[in-house]
């Protein structure tokens, strides 16, 4: 009888068959949709062959959804933090991917609703979370409208009278370890359009905590119903 052999196909010579593939596609009348429809395959091809990927489901699928339609709607940034899903921030991030990527392959409508939004967004790790953030061209009118203010002279590294990493630093720890009833304020910064977005996403994946002020100079945060 003779002796059969298996071969499990490793990540590297599906990615040299994704590029044999993609040069084919050139070829072909419709190449963007030739390659849409062979990324599609090779993310199916990665699970078949037993490449590990838990978070590749309907469930967690189903889950993205309500925030991604949220981000279309209103045009905002979307932060996910490590303390609320109880993860390391790099499982959170492919938790985030695959997830996504389900959508694509099976979620998604005629118009390619949500792959249009990857195209649009990058995934960024950040300090304790991470962060779906819209690429500067995809901001909606109500973020970019109106006289364009000068930028202050001030690197990122010392705005104002706290370092950027200084004043992230202490707001992630507000967020992650206050009790109900403590304040967190900080005052004489510089914060550009991209700090007030980042606080405000952080702040939507918590009900918990509320925002009494944020403006260029201040933050005033509440860990629950403020007195007042």
């Amino acid at each position: 009888m003779d002796e059969t052999t298996t071969h499990k196909v490793t990540e590297e010579e599906l990615k040299n068959a994704y590029r044999i593939i993609q040069l084919a596609a050139q070829q072909v009348e419709d190449p963007k949709a030739f390659a849409d429809a062979v990324a599609s395959s090779r993310r199916k091809k990665f699970r078949s062959v037993g490449t590990i990927r838990p978070y590749y489901t309907e469930q967690r699928a189903r889950k993205l959804l309500g925030v991604l339609d949220d981000m279309i709607e209103k045009k905002i940034d979307k932060a996910f933090l490590c303390s609320q899903y109880k993860c390391k921030r790099d499982s959170l991030y492919q938790m985030i991917h695959q997830a996504w990527f389900y959508i694509i392959d099976h979620l998604d409508t005629e118009e390619k609703r949500y792959k249009k939004l990857k195209d649009q967004t990058h995934i960024r790790r950040i300090s304790g979370a991470v962060m779906i953030k819209w690429k500067e061209f995809n901001k909606s009118p109500s973020r970019t409208e109106g006289p364009v203010k000068p930028m202050p002279a001030i690197d990122s590294a010392t705005r104002g009278l706290k370092g950027s990493r200084t004043w992230k630093q202490d707001l992630m720890t507000f967020i992650e370890e206050s009790k109900e009833g403590e304040a967190y304020v900080t005052r004489n910064l510089v914060l550009f359009d991209e700090d007030i977005d980042y606080i405000r996403g952080l702040i939507s994946q918590t009900s918990q905590i509320k925002i009494i002020r944020l403006s260029e100079n201040e933050i005033k945060l509440y860990n629950g119903t403020p007195p007042y």
